[in-house]
């Protein structure tokens, strides 16, 4: 059985203290995860309130709009749409705490060892904080382009009465948006609530593998970790065995379709070569048998694929594309804003760059996506920097989410920046007495509501995505420093090289419990996930799974 804690009852292994502060110190270590104080081993996942009270949020502000729309006055519509402005950054705002207090609870199960109800949760539970963003992202687009449609008449269409006044498409779109929410939230209470009841062991210590399973049976203090990582490891061990052993049933399959397709030659006949494309695929993470799970130092499987390691030239270029795109925004803006360009209307410039930032928010998801696959690939090799380079992998995406919720937010003020005759909730509206009232009071209304009447749209936009373009170089330099340094590191030995590297018992246990545990909640997710992909493949191919 493979552990991956060192025994701290031993002189071995270099240690410098005394054996009475060396057991001092292992107790505080390994202080029980797993137990609660009645000595229970299963703890249930409390995010049910959370999901509630966060579709309850989505119902109030659906709500709200509808109120607002059928009780307000007809004057009062424009004030009515862009309260809901507000209360929709407001949501992002709560979503996003929301997102991180359930992602520290789905933590917390993780490093418990329930890696299968994570990895089944994993998307769901991210599924609500997207779903604002892109709201959030399809209200900025739209009412921009009614800004850029309407013109100088925006303040009479926000206030006219129909299907396609602001305030009803605004309350549509949270409408439908709680309709979705009501869908993801309840069937993800419905599984938190399945998973509580069964109250199951942790993955590692279930008889689903061959091991002997049962519960826990854990009742020495500090115990609990301690096997819980022993477990684990064995784990690991075995879903790279068994991968391995689908990735060889599929390469003889594979090599008795070139038998079968390559064709007889007559006696006598010279052999020739003959050359045919089959798709013989392999794991990109298993291991052959002779590797030891402990070692640093391995010589890779000759078939192995070079997907299989972190490629830190490609982060890098995926990093150099995102920040190029917000380089490029903000360029693009100041030279069309300096060159007044068009010069029919300057303030054009402020649509367009309000359009690139859509396609930007969508290209910055994409590279998100992409990097979450790629930096995965760092966690066997170098946990360390795969922590140290979490916060930089997700911030872009973070950044250029909030700051869309900013330019969402501003529109009110926004709107008074544009050199239109009539800014306000009024104007001379056909069929209302007390039009030229409301034509004064929107000039009013104009004169104080801005943010700045010497600022164009152009110039406030530009500022903005520069702001913005700031506040992500501070993330990207150290992350670009960081991948340079990982980069030179390759092809100087295996000593550093993280394409040959494994971390050995020493060095894992050097490392914080938790980070252990985070280290092999990874591992096993990547393998599962990989197992899955090589048993369809092996299905499709008819591959005996049960020899």
């Amino acid at each position: 059985m493979v552990s991956l804690l060192r025994n701290f009852t031993s002189n071995s292994g270099g240690r410098f203290f005394d054996d009475s502060a060396r057991m001092d110190d292992s107790r505080t270590m390994l202080d029980p995860i797993l137990a609660t104080e009645d000595d229970d081993s299963f703890r249930p996942l409390r995010t049910v309130p959370a999901f509630s009270l966060h579709l309850l949020i989505s119902s109030c502000i659906s709500l709200t709009g509808i109120i607002l729309a059928a009780t307000w006055e007809d004057s009062r519509r424009c004030e009515a749409y862009f309260i809901m402005l507000y209360l929709r950054a407001a949501f992002w705002i709560v979503t996003y705490l929301f997102d991180h207090i359930v992602r520290a609870h789905h933590e917390k199960l993780r490093l418990n060892g329930y890696h299968d109800f994570h990895r089944a949760t994993d998307q769901h539970k991210s599924v609500p904080l997207q779903i604002v963003s892109l709201w959030n992202t399809f209200l900025l687009a739209i009412q921009t382009l009614i800004q850029h449609y309407y013109g100088d008449a925006f303040g009479e269409k926000c206030i006219a009465v129909g299907l396609l006044s602001p305030i009803i498409y605004i309350t549509a779109f949270s409408g439908l948006e709680t309709v979705v929410l009501c869908i993801v939230n309840g069937s993800y209470i419905a599984a938190v609530r399945r998973f509580n009841r069964t109250a199951s062991p942790p993955d590692a210590l279930q008889d689903n593998r061959g091991f002997a399973g049962g519960s826990l049976g854990l009742t020495q203090r500090g115990l609990s970790t301690a096997e819980l990582l022993e477990k684990q490891a064995d784990l690991i061990k075995y879903l790279k065995d068994h991968n391995l052993k689908l990735n060889q049933k599929i390469m003889q399959m594979n090599a008795q379709t070139i038998a079968q397709y390559t064709p007889r030659r007559p006696r006598g006949a010279i052999p020739s070569v003959i050359v045919q494309q089959f798709p013989i695929r392999m794991s990109t993470h298993s291991e052959t048998p002779l590797q030891s799970n402990n070692s640093k130092l391995y010589s890779p499987p000759s078939l192995m694929e070079d997907g299989s390691h972190f490629r830190p030239i490609f982060a890098i270029a995926l990093l150099s594309v995102h920040l190029f795109l917000a380089i490029l925004i903000v360029s693009a803006g100041t030279v069309a804003s300096l060159a007044s360009w068009p010069e029919a209307d300057a303030s054009s410039v402020y649509f367009v760059i309000i359009y690139l930032r859509i396609a930007y928010w969508l290209v910055t998801y994409a590279i998100h996506e992409r990097n979450k696959t790629e930096y995965v690939r760092l966690a066997e090799p170098d946990f360390d920097h795969y922590r140290a380079l979490t916060v930089y992998r997700k911030a872009p995406l973070q950044i250029a989410t909030l700051w869309n919720v900013i330019l969402l937010t501003v529109q009110n003020q926004v709107r008074y920046l544009f050199p239109y005759e009539h800014q306000g909730t009024g104007g001379d509206v056909a069929g209302q007495p007390n039009a030229d009232r409301l034509s004064s009071s929107a000039s009013v209304s104009a004169a104080g509501g801005a943010l700045n009447p010497a600022i164009t749209p152009q110039v406030f936009v530009i500022v903005v995505c520069a702001l913005e373009l700031v506040v992500l170089l501070c993330f990207y330099v150290p992350l670009a420093r960081t991948l340079i340094e990982i980069r030179r590191a390759e092809g100087h030995g295996k000593v550093t090289d993280l394409r040959y590297r494994r971390m050995t018992d020493t060095e894992l246990a050097e490392q914080p419990l938790e980070w252990q545990l985070e280290r092999q909640a990874i591992l096993i997710k990547r393998l599962r996930t990989e197992r899955d992909h090589l048993q369809c493949e092996a299905k499709s191919l008819g591959v005996d799974l049960c020899g």
